[in-house]
């Protein structure tokens, strides 16, 4: 028995180590940090590290499950579409028709917007739990206008004024308030 370790550390570690994963809804900026396949469960997982804020550092992981692996043909179809939806939200794939091979790996080093929602569901024990996921369109490309102007320039009041520019700050997560009606939004596939 030893105390010995043969360990690779990457540059960026131990920031990542020590910010930990998101679990608060709203607005973050973030990179494609890693792809990973799990197979036996039937998605690929996508892991984002937040770049801006007070969430510097942290990963968001998200899945995307194999249409293959689908229950019935209308699961399949919705599994498809929001894979469509994120290689084409990360810039993956270019929006033209056609067959073609895309490797999710080419995901790694694209900058996004995500958003977070909090989701309601059966737990294994029966009873209602919560999580907070990147929403089902949740993914938006940088310069997106469907991301709030004070998501994408905290602290900008608007004008050019040479005070409010030197005060901007790096994005920071923005909490939206709740809705007060209790009906879901409808997934966005307006750039399908």
């Amino acid at each position: 028995m030893g105390f010995d370790l043969d360990l690779n550390f990457a540059a960026d570690d131990a920031q990542a180590l020590e910010a930990g994963t998101v679990r608060q809804p709203g607005w973050f900026r973030a990179v494609v940090h890693d792809v990973t396949e799990e197979d036996e469960k039937g998605y690929w997982e996508i892991h984002y590290r937040v770049t801006a804020g007070p969430w510097a550092g942290s990963t968001i992981k998200d899945k995307l499950w194999k249409p293959e692996n689908a229950a019935d043909t209308a699961k399949a179809e919705t599994s498809t579409k929001r894979i469509k939806l994120v290689l084409k939200r990360l810039g993956v794939w270019d929006g033209v028709p056609g067959q073609r091979k895309i490797s999710l790996a080419d995901a790694i080093g694209k900058e996004c917007w995500l958003k977070l929602g909090e989701r309601t569901y059966k737990g294994q024990d029966g009873q209602p739990a919560k999580s907070v996921d990147v929403e089902w369109a949740g993914i938006y490309p940088i310069d997106d206008k469907r991301v709030p102007p004070e998501v994408r320039n905290p602290g900008s009041g608007g004008g050019n004024s040479s005070a409010r520019a030197s005060a901007r700050k790096p994005a920071a997560p923005h909490v939206p308030t709740p809705p007060l009606s209790p009906a879901k939004p409808m997934p966005d596939y307006s750039d399908l």
